[in-house]
């Protein structure tokens, strides 16, 4: 008998890790619901923004005193 495991798979393009100014959109679904995030990586008039993947990190940080997790 075959086993069968479920699993997630995240790709991230190397774009992504590169620091830089970013607009995002993160789209959420749970159940039947469905909501965007939209985010930035800092101010495009400074190009030392953190990379759009620092910035998913802490948005994904479950910490209760994190600053970063505007999803909760």
């Amino acid at each position: 008998m075959t086993e069968h495991k479920l699993y997630t798979t995240l790709e991230i393009p190397g774009s992504f890790l590169v620091p830089g100014f970013c607009i995002y959109v993160l789209e959420i679904v749970k159940e039947k619901q469905k909501w965007f995030y939209i985010g930035m990586t800092g101010d495009p008039h400074y190009p030392s923004a953190r990379s759009a993947y620092y910035r998913l990190v802490g948005h994904l940080e479950l910490n209760q005193r994190s600053t970063q997790n505007q999803l909760r």
